[in-house]
C-alpha cells in the first residue's frame, strides 16, 4: 500500500496500491511540490545523530524546532521501519500527515514524544494492525506504541479464566508450562493450554496460532469438588491416559509410567469398540474418593502434535479405592476435525469442559467447533 494525498479528496476513502508496496501510478504526487503529497515525518533532538536510513529523507529548515526529517510518500515497510524506531526510541516522536504542517501546526511533528500523530485524511489501518493504540483528538490521531510482548502476555494470563473474549498471536511452538502464559492453565498448573493451543488452529504445519481464552472458545472451567481435575489437583488421584480411535491395536498405545500396561490392553482388548473415539484412563487413589467425570471433559495431546484434543461423551463415576489401579475405557468426542486421529497417545486431564451433552454426536461436535472456530 502507499500513501497518496489523492486518495483522500474523494468521500468513499480507497487506496490504490502496487502489491510490491511501490507507488500505484493512478496517483501522482502534485508537480508542484518539491517533495510529495503525504509526509512521513520524524524529529529528535539536535544533538541525537539520525538512524542510517533517515539521512537520506529531506531534513527539514524549521526554526525554533527539534531536527525533523521528510520522507514522501511512503510505502508500508517505510512506515514501520519508523514504527520500530519509535517504538526502540531511536528517534523522539513521528507525524504521517497528508501535507507539511504550516508554522502554525509544525508541533504535530514533535509535540507527543514516543508517539506517531496522524490527520484526517491519513489511511491508518497498518498503524492499527501493528497494534498501536489510538487517542483521537480534535482533528488528529495521537498513536501510542502497543504494550510490549510480554506485558501482553501477562494481560492475557491474568484475564485467561475471564469472562472476556481474550486473544494473542502465539508462536506454535511456546511452551506448554509457561506461566506467563498461560496462568493456572499452564501444563505445569491445572494443565489445559495444549487443548487451548489446539482449538485455537495450533499444529505442527503452522507457525503461529491466535491464542484464545476458554471463554472465547466457549469452555467451562471445572471447579466441583468432586471432579477429576480437581482430584489431580490436590494431588488426590493420579491418572494416566491414551486417547485412541476405533481401530487402535493395543501395541499402540504409549504407556510409559502407567502402573498396570497389561490391564490397559486387556481393557481394550475387552472392549466392544463401536464408539469411533476412546479415553482409556488407569486411576491411582490416596484415599477411596467418587470421581464425577461429566460430558464435555477435555483431555488434552501433551504437546501441540497434529493430533486430536479428546472430550469425554458420556458421564463417568469412578469409586477408587486405595490399591491396584482402576482401568476403564470411555467413549469420546474428538475436538478437531482437521487434525490427526489419537493412535494411543497419551493424553491428560484439564479443568476445561466442552459445553456439550451425552446425546449430541461427533457430527455436531465438529460442526459446532468450526462455528466457534469462525468467531
Amino acid at each position: 500500500m502507499t500513501y497518496t494525498s489523492d486518495h483522500f479528496r474523494g468521500a468513499a476513502r480507497c487506496w490504490p496500491f502496487n502489491g510490491d508496496g511501490r507507488r500505484s501510478g493512478l496517483f501522482a504526487p502534485d508537480p508542484r511540490s518539491s517533495i510529495g503529497p503525504v509526509f512521513l515525518l520524524l524529529s529528535m533532538n539536535h544533538d541525537d545523530p539520525p538512524p542510517a536510513v533517515v539521512r537520506t529523507w529531506r531534513l527539514l529548515d524549521w526554526e525554533h524546532s527539534p531536527v525533523v526529517y521528510a520522507l514522501a510518500d511512503p510505502t508500508d515497510d517505510q512506515v514501520t521501519a519508523a514504527l520500530e524506531m519509535i517504538g526502540r526510541r531511536e528517534v523522539d516522536a513521528g507525524a504521517l500527515l497528508d501535507e507539511l504542517p504550516p508554522p502554525d501546526r509544525r508541533w504535530l511533528a514533535y509535540e507527543f514524544r514516543n508517539k506517531v500523530v496522524t490527520n484526517l485524511g491519513i489511511d491508518t489501518r497498518r498503524i492499527e494492525a501493528l497494534g498501536w493504540l489510538a487517542q483521537i483528538l480534535d482533528d488528529f490521531t495521537v498513536w501510542s506504541p502497543p504494550p510490549s510482548v510480554r506485558a501482553q502476555r501477562e494481560e492475557f494470563a491474568a484475564e485467561i479464566l475471564g469472562t472476556d473474549f481474550r486473544t494473542i498471536e502465539v508462536s506454535t511452538r511456546h511452551a506448554l508450562n509457561d506461566i506467563g502464559l498461560f496462568g493456572e492453565l499452564a501444563s505445569n498448573r491445572r494443565g489445559g493450554s495444549s487443548a487451548l493451543m489446539a482449538l485455537s488452529g495450533a499444529s505442527p504445519r503452522r507457525e503461529t496460532a491466535l491464542l484464545r481464552n476458554p471463554y472465547a472458545l466457549e469452555l467451562d472451567v471445572l471447579r466441583d469438588a468432586d471432579s477429576l481435575s480437581n482430584f489431580v489437583e490436590h494431588g488426590v488421584l493420579s491418572v494416566r491416559a491414551v486417547g485412541a480411535s476405533s481401530s487402535t491395536n493395543a501395541k499402540q498405545f504409549d504407556l510409559d509410567d502407567f502402573p498396570d500396561p497389561l490391564a490397559v490392553r486387556e481393557a481394550w482388548s475387552g472392549t466392544d469398540q463401536q464408539t469411533q473415539f476412546s479415553i482409556v484412563l488407569q486411576v491411582t487413589a490416596l484415599v477411596d474418593p467418587t470421581v464425577a467425570i461429566p460430558p464435555g471433559h477435555i483431555f488434552e495431546q501433551q504437546t501441540v502434535n497434529g493430533v486430536q484434543t479428546l472430550a469425554v461423551a458420556t458421564p463417568v463415576s469412578l469409586v477408587v479405592g486405595v490399591g491396584p489401579p482402576v482401568t476403564c475405557v470411555v467413549p469420546a468426542w474428538c475436538l478437531n476435525q482437521d487434525f490427526a486421529p489419537p493412535s494411543g497417545q497419551q493424553i491428560t486431564p484439564t479443568p476445561l469442559r466442552a459445553r456439550y451433552s451425552a446425546a449430541t454426536s461427533q457430527h455436531d461436535v465438529w460442526s459446532d467447533r468450526a462455528r466457534v472456530a469462525a468467531r
